[in-house]
């Protein structure tokens, strides 16, 4: 003879199945998470690595100025007069007009 219990599908039964369910899974996960936290907490923290300062960069190719470069040369009646004085470093930003230069006044020959 069979049970009442286990012959026909009631209520409580549902809800026993279902609360032991849902405490079973809750259990599961508990334990789960309990030794990923462990193993986590044993692992020793990576020393860290300082970069090494670079001294020095080798590389081949070319230099090239961020500006505009503007090839400077006497004015032809000069007759070809050599640079006495520079005026300005090498690298320096000028504006139109400035002086830059002083040319030799020597040699010059003055034809009337």
């Amino acid at each position: 003879m069979k049970s009442q219990l286990w012959s026909k599908p009631t209520p409580w039964r549902m809800i026993v199945l279902l609360i032991s369910s849902m405490i079973s899974t809750s259990a599961i996960t508990i334990y789960a998470l309990s030794i990923t936290q462990s193993a986590s907490r044993q692992t020793s923290p990576l020393p860290s690595v300082r970069p090494k300062a670079i001294k020095a960069v080798a590389a081949l190719g070319f230099l090239e100025p961020e500006g505009e470069v503007i090839e400077l040369s006497a004015h032809p009646s000069e007759g070809g007069a050599r640079v006495e004085r520079l005026l300005v470093q090498q690298g320096a930003k000028v504006k139109a007009g400035d002086a830059i230069a002083v040319l030799d006044p020597i040699g010059h020959v003055i034809e009337v």
